[in-house]
């Protein structure tokens, strides 16, 4: 399943953004791709997944992309079971505020 994230997520640096929860509808694997696209100042940013089991509750999952200066790349995660997983920003550098574009796919492995 495809879901686009974000197109225009702004994340300041000092606090942690994230995007809405997707279902993985029994899917267990996750590749999350993101696109640095303004840095304002900031040096760059940290995507991850993150996972629930009912929307409230939340947990970090392994992996995490790194970009720096305006650059796209992905990670990919496996053995994920969680029946929600949602994307975290976390501005990782000096900086004000950046803007970054996600999408993710997950698939059954």
């Amino acid at each position: 399943m495809y879901a686009v994230l974000g197109t225009r997520q702004a994340v300041t640096q000092g606090t942690n953004a994230f995007s809405a929860a997707v279902d993985m509808s029994g899917n267990n694997a996750a590749r999350l791709g993101a696109t640095l696209i303004n840095i304002n100042g900031a040096t760059n940013i940290a995507c991850s997944l993150q996972g629930s089991q009912d929307l409230a509750n939340w947990e970090d999952i392994t992996g995490t992309l790194t970009l720096t200066d305006e650059s796209a790349g992905s990670v990919s995660v496996t053995g994920i079971t969680f029946a929600y997983i949602r994307a975290k920003y976390v501005v990782t550098g000096a900086g004000l505020t950046v803007i970054v574009a996600s999408d993710v796919f997950t698939s059954q492995q």
